[in-house]
């Protein structure tokens, strides 16, 4: 046996291993996704205000505003209210209510792994990426609450995974199936808008590139053509979700109260830095008072 095909031979195990440990993984999530959907018991009182409002709200009020200064994607609403008006004489209502977030984590499970192998090429960093997704708690936690959080990433996910897929790019039929994806994504997904910046630019980028980096024979391009296509209607349809949703919305207060300390503003960024900065140099005034309450317990343990 020549040393081409020896090597071929063990690649092609290694190959076949790593596919059964990517499947362990996502076996061992799924069972603990199932565990945690089983063995949860109530609502908690966010879950609880989303479900007053998928059952008392109408689809046009759920489309104006929520109850309880509750916001949430139209796509994700609209689901649950469905999922009511179909069983909601049942005795498993909550479970009924809970297999949006379980089937988004599902999607996570199947498609993360594909992914990221193809955007990073390389099946070990693929994996360790996977690993960390699938056991982290948080992620097993939001497949099986009544909430929109596990969502975000599934159409993140969604998006970069047909997005990712090889072959031509620029053919009609692939750039219909990612106007429909975006579509999707844009409705039941607040963050969507984060993923396909990135894209629509690295996309302009190549096609720059194929061109030589000469914008007249880009713009004439067939190509071209069907990049603003796929990128005009993502934006059409963002337009449209923030003019007809986003806009003027009656809990925006109330959203800015809730999220200015989940996202990086300059705010945020300057807490980081000082946090871990602190690490590195004693603030005197901190120091002193430490010193003052160290101070004060020694007289009282003296006494």
């Amino acid at each position: 046996m020549s040393a081409q095909g020896l090597w071929q031979k063990i690649t092609a195990k290694f190959d076949d291993k790593f596919n059964i440990l990517v499947a362990l993984i996502g076996v061992t999530t799924v069972v603990l996704m199932l565990c945690q959907l089983f063995l949860r018991c109530g609502f908690w009182l966010d879950e609880i205000s989303l479900t007053e409002s998928f059952m008392f709200l109408d689809f046009k009020r759920l489309a104006t505003e929520l109850a309880f200064g509750q916001v949430a994607p139209l796509g994700f609403v609209f689901w649950e209210r469905i999922v009511w008006l179909l069983a909601e004489n049942s005795a498993y209502i909550e479970y009924w209510w809970r297999i949006y977030p379980f089937l988004c984590g599902l999607g996570i499970v199947f498609l993360y792994y594909p992914t990221f192998y193809r955007l990073t090429g390389s099946k070990v960093i693929a994996l360790f990426s996977y690993l960390f997704l699938m056991f982290l708690p948080v992620f097993i936690y939001y497949t099986s609450e009544v909430k929109q959080y596990i969502g975000e990433p599934f159409c993140a996910v969604l998006l970069l995974y047909f997005w990712s897929k090889t072959g031509e790019k620029w053919r009609l039929k692939r750039v219909l199936t990612l106007i429909a994806v975006t579509a999707f994504g844009v409705f039941n997904s607040l963050t969507i808008c984060f993923v396909l910046l990135p894209l629509g630019l690295w996309d302009g980028f190549e096609l720059l590139k194929n061109a030589h980096y000469r914008i007249i024979s880009m713009l004439k391009s067939k190509e071209f053509r069907l990049y603003v296509l796929q990128y005009g209607m993502a934006l059409t349809f963002l337009v449209i979700y923030y003019a007809s949703f986003l806009y003027n919305h009656p809990h925006t207060e109330h959203m800015l109260g809730c999220w200015q300390f989940s996202f990086a503003t300059m705010s945020n960024v300057r807490n980081l830095l000082d946090q871990v900065f602190r690490f590195f140099y004693r603030d005197e005034d901190i120091c002193s008072s430490r010193r003052e309450l160290l101070s004060a317990q020694n007289k009282v343990m003296k006494m």
